[in-house]
């Protein structure tokens, strides 16, 4: 199989989606080889990451990465772009998380657009477990919206819905407030099933190595419901101080989030995730990683003793 997958995604390497991408990419051994093709814009911006990945990947991946470059990724041009799939001769589409972001939005239309115009064989979206018509998060109703887009190509759609990664922690709020050991929380009941970034990756490998079957949706978690207390004493057993844990009302929030810039949408976005995890919207567990891989998911203990080098203590 020949799978396409969008460049901007895999370009930033501190977002979640192209983290994910990255770890998805380098999966690919000899035991399941993939030709990557990577969707950009320009032709220099994917030559350059081609070979970054190359080098940074390792040795031992034997998939093969080439690019489809198409200087207007924009839906009313679908019909060209999907003629540059078929010189290609891709057969998948891999949209990452970060496909509803509104700098890609335009972009993943235009490619669902493209992939029905070149009778793709198989499309897989990697979604959010909040995906949802009416759901609380924004980000949700985008990811429901994107989904029935893919579903009305008619083409093969395999739908991966991840609980919160794990990797979250690695990154903006979370990650700085773990580095100045202090996590601040706007929840009291809230239990996440957080899922680990290369469990989601290794189940979106072992779809792609199988042939296309009707369309599914595949729920993915991590082992275990953790409340935020659990979440702050497993950094405080393995990092080099205690992490604190503070509790802020919600109606302090909504005016420093104001403060620090951000925009209304932003916003809605972070008061509405309290207010989903605080409604048990992640605290489903579910066994479909270890029914697919044949092992159990990666527990965030695993992560925190993984990753430790990455939370230095701010005030040191």
């Amino acid at each position: 199989m020949r799978y396409l997958i969008s460049g901007a995604s895999l370009h930033n390497t501190k977002s979640l989606g192209g983290s994910l991408g990255r770890t998805l990419l380098g999966l690919n051994s000899l035991a399941t080889t993939h030709a990557w093709q990577i969707v950009s814009r320009r032709a220099d911006e994917a030559d350059t990451l081609t070979r970054q990945l190359k080098l940074s990947l390792g040795a031992d991946v034997a998939s093969s990465f080439n690019s489809v470059v198409h200087g207007s990724l924009v839906p009313n041009h679908a019909e060209d772009i999907a003629k540059e799939f078929k010189s290609a001769k891709a057969t998948g589409l891999v949209l990452l998380p970060d496909a509803i972001e509104p700098s890609q939005w335009s972009e993943s239309q235009s490619l669902l657009a493209a992939a029905k115009f070149a009778n793709l064989q198989h499309i897989i979206l990697i979604s959010t477990y909040a995906s949802h018509a009416s759901s609380l998060l924004p980000s949700g109703v985008a990811w429901a919206a994107l989904e029935k887009e893919a579903e009305e190509t008619k083409i093969p759609l395999t739908i991966i819905r991840p609980t919160t990664l794990m990797q979250s922690m690695l990154y903006g709020a979370w990650g700085e407030s773990i580095c100045g050991r202090n996590l601040s929380v706007s929840m009291n009941r809230a239990r996440i099933s957080f899922a680990h970034s290369l469990d989601v990756a290794e189940v979106v490998n072992h779809t792609m190595a199988k042939p296309a079957s009707p369309s599914t949706t595949l729920h993915l978690t991590g082992p275990e419901a953790l409340t935020w207390d659990e979440v702050a004493s497993t950094f405080s057993r393995h990092l080099d101080s205690p992490v604190r844990l503070s509790k802020v009302p919600l109606w302090v929030v909504q005016p420093s989030l104001w403060v620090r810039g951000k925009n209304p949408d932003e916003i809605r976005e972070i008061i509405n995730l309290t207010k989903y995890y605080e409604a048990g919207g992640e605290s489903e567990v579910t066994s479909t990683v270890e029914s697919i891989l044949g092992r159990p998911p990666i527990s965030f203990e695993s992560f925190v003793v993984a990753n430790k080098s990455q939370w230095p203590h701010l005030h040191q």
